[in-house]
């Protein structure tokens, strides 16, 4: 019985909490709004395995990709972080779904193209391997001349993808093995949620 009062008393006093200041209760109707509020950033991320490469890659190396598109949507910040990667020379976000290779459309390390690889990547890497960031400007490919949300629908889509490319100068590129990887050694589908 003592518990039924108390319940009663605490909606009653819930209700009045929630009344105007005659008294009267609100009723109003509540509306929850869900989604992306357009005047704030936007994150994307992905993690970087061999095993993602196509065709999948026996390596130890891994990484992972951040990207913030900025409040008025034209600006994409990154960083790329590969680690226990021998060789790295390259690093791009590609359009292609999971599985499928497809071709280059952003720079990311370098950030000009067709940069050829300098006696000084031949290191093992483990941080940063790029940071910066990008806009529609710097598009290639399949994106040239189309805009930052054209990018972003690929990535919600789940058709974009990062990888880092490795390359040792000391032997062929046919002859593929760890640290030499010239197609992509470590891969990811950047997620199209919104944490980090």
């Amino acid at each position: 019985m003592r518990c039924t009062r108390l319940s009663f008393a605490v909606a009653a006093l819930a209700a009045a909490a929630c009344a105007d200041p005659v008294g009267a209760p609100l009723t109003a109707p509540v509306t929850i709004m869900a989604g992306q509020d357009a005047g704030s950033p936007q994150n994307f991320q992905t993690h970087l395995a061999g095993d993602n490469e196509v065709p999948s890659r026996e390596t130890l190396a891994q990484g992972n990709a951040k990207f913030q598109l900025s409040k008025d949507g034209e600006t994409m910040e990154y960083t790329v972080i590969a680690s226990n990667i021998d060789n790295a020379f390259m690093s791009h976000i590609h359009l292609g779904a999971p599985g499928a290779n497809g071709g280059i459309v952003v720079w990311l390390q370098p950030t000009v193209p067709n940069a050829v690889p300098a006696p000084e990547t031949q290191t093992r890497h483990d941080g940063i391997f790029g940071k910066g960031s990008f806009t529609s400007a710097n598009f290639v490919g399949a994106l040239a001349g189309k805009s930052m949300a054209d990018l972003v629908a690929q990535i919600r889509a789940g058709n974009a993808y990062v990888n880092v490319h490795t390359r040792n100068l000391a032997i062929p590129a046919s002859q593929l093995e760890v640290g030499n990887f010239p197609g992509g050694e470590v891969r990811g589908q950047i997620d199209h949620g919104n944490g980090m």
